[in-house]
């Protein structure tokens, strides 16, 4: 009875795995990245959604993600397409749209994301929009929108990122090996990137930051 019961669960086991093999599109280049959910012995296993997850990466021409399928993750077992985003004329982020479940659950290239999020959240804007890139080589982002059409009015302020160089003034610190922390007394000027982030209230968050490490030094909020 016990060889019976074994047989009849690899049987069935066997079945679902041929049944939900992932098939990604081969007209785009392609990552796959499989996780396990569980522990087990077989490999076969990792192709089937209820022992793992499988997530597919499509990349452009110049290796830029495309988009992002999460194979059957939906409640309902369809993909789930996220990183959709579009470029500007100079290969800049111009909008990222949201997560968005589709019909299909076969792992592949989904060309009318931007479609079928409209429909999906009931918004004409369902994506994140960077409206001014800084003029430099840098090209940080100073204006992004969020997503949803209530956030890119004529009225809408985004969110404004400003940069300079800065240290004067800021307390510098330094944990010693008997790990003590002690002053050394202040930055100097050209030490620190100052970035002021205003959201769309108005609020602003400032934080100094290491001009070589990139650290964080110091953070407040007005």
């Amino acid at each position: 009875m016990k060889k019976l019961l074994l047989a009849l669960t690899t049987f069935i086991l066997c079945r679902e795995v041929a049944e939900a093999q992932p098939v990604p599109t081969i007209d785009y280049p392609w990552i796959k990245v499989q996780t396990a959910k569980v522990a087990t012995t077989y490999p076969d296993l990792m192709s089937n959604p209820n022992f793992n997850r499988t997530v597919i990466q499509y990349l452009d021409g110049y290796g830029r993600p495309l988009q992002t399928v999460d194979y059957m993750a939906s409640p309902l077992k369809k993909d789930i397409i996220s990183g959709v985003e579009t470029f500007d004329a100079l290969g800049r982020i111009d909008k990222s749209y949201l997560p968005v479940p589709v019909s299909s659950a076969s792992g592949q290239y989904i060309s009318n994301v931007e479609s079928t999020a409209q429909s999906f959240y009931g918004d004409s804007k369902p994506y994140g929009k960077v409206a001014l890139y800084e003029a430099s080589p840098i090209s940080r982002p100073l204006k992004v929108f969020g997503p949803g059409a209530a956030f890119q009015t004529p009225s809408s302020s985004g969110v404004e990122e400003n940069y300079t160089v800065e240290g004067a003034g800021i307390r510098r610190y330094v944990m010693t090996d008997d790990n003590t922390i002690s002053g050394t007394g202040s930055y100097t000027n050209g030490q620190l990137i100052r970035t002021v982030t205003k959201d769309e209230d108005g609020n602003e968050v400032i934080e100094y930051r290491g001009g070589k490490s990139g650290r964080l030094v110091q953070r407040h909020q007005k």
